[in-house]
C-alpha cells in the first residue's frame, strides 16, 4: 500500500470500527421509517439508495462521513491529496458494501440462499 501524501495516518481499526457504528447510528433512524413500508425489497432497496447517497455524497463532498468526522479521520485521494471524486468514492462504496447488498437482496427476492 502505498504511503500518501506526507501528512497522511493510516486509521486505525478502532477509528474505522467506532466510524462504522457511528455511521450506523445515523442511518438506522432512516431504515426504521423505511420499514413501516413493511415489504422486504423495498426496505432494502430504498435502505441501500439511501445509504449509497449518505456514503457517497459525503465522501466526496466533505471527505468524510460523519462517524469518520466523530474519528477525526478523513478520506483522500492517494495520489493527489485531494477529496476523491464522486465516481471515486461510489466504486469505494460499493466495495465496501457489495458483500452485504448480496446476502441482503438473496432472501429480499426470495432466491434460494
Amino acid at each position: 500500500m502505498s504511503e500518501g501524501p506526507a501528512e497522511f495516518h493510516e486509521p486505525t481499526f478502532g477509528q474505522r470500527l467506532i466510524a462504522r457504528l457511528t455511521d450506523g447510528m445515523v442511518l438506522v433512524p432512516v431504515a426504521a421509517l423505511i420499514a413501516i413500508a413493511g415489504r422486504p425489497v423495498v426496505l432494502v432497496v430504498v435502505g441501500l439508495i439511501v445509504a449509497a447517497i449518505y456514503e457517497v455524497g459525503m465522501v466526496s463532498t466533505c471527505g468524510a462521513t460523519l462517524g469518520k468526522r466523530v474519528c477525526g479521520t478523513t478520506i483522500i485521494d492517494n495520489p493527489s491529496g485531494t477529496l476523491p471524486p464522486r465516481s471515486q468514492a461510489a466504486i469505494r462504496w460499493a466495495a465496501l458494501a457489495g458483500p452485504a447488498v448480496i446476502a441482503a437482496l438473496v432472501p429480499a427476492f426470495g432466491l434460494p440462499a
